[in-house]
């Protein structure tokens, strides 16, 4: 085996056990252990003593596209799947091809793909949470801890897309994948 093949082996290796990593991961976050932590609720109005909290996630993708036509995630569907405190939440929705004029250079989602735009209104307990965001056919996971205040918490979901081998290296393009997820809550983003 020389240098080259040696390297490539390593890299795929290496993926190979981040993905095993991810889908041990995603299989722990996607099975809940209680049910008491949240109700998903349509309200929109703050309930006393309770937190309201409002998730949106607009997110682009295609599964492949073939003799003209962009295919989306059917088998598996293409999902979020939130996990507060071991209850989980799934949200779906059924998406519209969108195409976007520019080039991705300047937009992430120029061009023609499917967008999703995922929400789930969830009613539980404020203070402190831990949550898990999975996306599944992603294989992407992010977890932090957050802090709800009483009444309606805004929990704003942005997608960070992968960026092309070649060209434009440094832009990233909806059509590459999902590589991770930025949150913010009530408009500060969260790190931890």
């Amino acid at each position: 085996m020389n240098k080259i093949s040696f390297v490539i082996y390593l890299v795929i290796l290496s993926t190979l056990m981040g993905c095993a990593g991810n889908h041990e991961a995603i299989s722990r976050i996607t099975i809940g252990s209680r049910q008491d932590i949240f109700q998903v609720t349509s309200a929109s109005q703050a309930v006393p003593g309770k937190a309201l909290l409002n998730i949106k996630f607009p997110v682009k993708a295609n599964k492949a596209y073939v003799f003209g036509s962009f295919i989306k995630h059917e088998n598996p569907p293409y999902n979020i799947v939130i996990n507060i405190d071991g209850q989980v939440v799934e949200l779906e929705d059924k998406p519209v091809l969108e195409d976007l004029p520019g080039h991705y250079t300047d937009n992430p989602e120029a061009g023609k793909g499917w967008k999703y735009q995922f929400r789930k209104t969830l009613l539980l307990m404020p203070g402190k949470h831990q949550i898990s965001i999975t996306v599944p056919v992603a294989n992407v996971v992010v977890k932090k801890v957050i802090i709800l205040m009483e009444g309606i918490n805004s929990f704003q979901l942005s997608p960070i897309y992968n960026t092309p081998i070649m060209r434009y290296n440094r832009h990233p393009l909806f059509s590459k994948g999902l590589r991770s997820i930025s949150i913010k809550l009530n408009g500060e983003a969260i790190d931890r």
